[in-house]
């Protein structure tokens, strides 16, 4: 009879182990919302090169163990708009109790209209980024790069590339 005790206490002991370190490893897990922001006055839809990026920068949070939602790419015109995509997809992260909200601006050059159904990073001539913690509501980050790449190797795998890098720089802000 004891060792049957011993052995079910055992497993609670077990159990309760294992409750307690996933519950450990769920706490320091970050909670990421991002948008993507395309800005070409030519184009009325988000083109394929911005829903990659997008995909690409999901799917690089999730693989890193974030816990991850976005809120539709759009498209902007104006800085008003930015304004209001901004003030929306903040309040829905922070509804969504999210720790940071990243937006990720996407400017395009004038030959986007012509290669809109292509994945082309060629047609991506700026990114630029505001990370923002939702419990401060403090900007953690902000900056831009510029994107160049070669006509003859432009290809999806270097929109993906070009996002996974940036991902990797954005978890880099919010660890800090």
């Amino acid at each position: 009879m004891k060792k049957m005790a011993w052995g079910f206490n055992m497993g609670r002991r077990i159990f309760a182990m294992a409750i307690a370190l996933f519950m450990g490893a769920a706490g320091f897990c970050a909670s990421v919302s991002f948008q993507i922001v395309q800005h070409d006055e030519s184009l009325d839809e988000v083109c394929v090169s911005t829903l990659i990026m997008e995909d690409e920068i999901l799917n690089s949070f999730y693989n890193f163990g974030h816990i991850v939602s976005n809120v539709p790419a759009v498209v902007s015109s104006s800085k008003n708009q930015d304004s209001t995509f901004w003030s929306k997809g903040y309040k829905e992260a922070s509804d969504g109790f999210f720790d940071n909200f990243i937006q990720v601006h996407l400017y395009l050059n004038s030959a986007s209209s012509s290669n809109q159904g292509k994945a082309s990073l060629g047609i991506i001539k700026k990114v630029a980024w505001k990370v923002a913690s939702i419990a401060t509501g403090n900007t953690i980050d902000e900056g831009s790069k510029n994107v160049s790449v070669q006509a003859q190797k432009d290809t999806e795998e270097n929109v993906r590339g070009f996002a996974d890098e940036l991902a990797s720089y954005l978890q880099k802000t919010i660890k800090k």
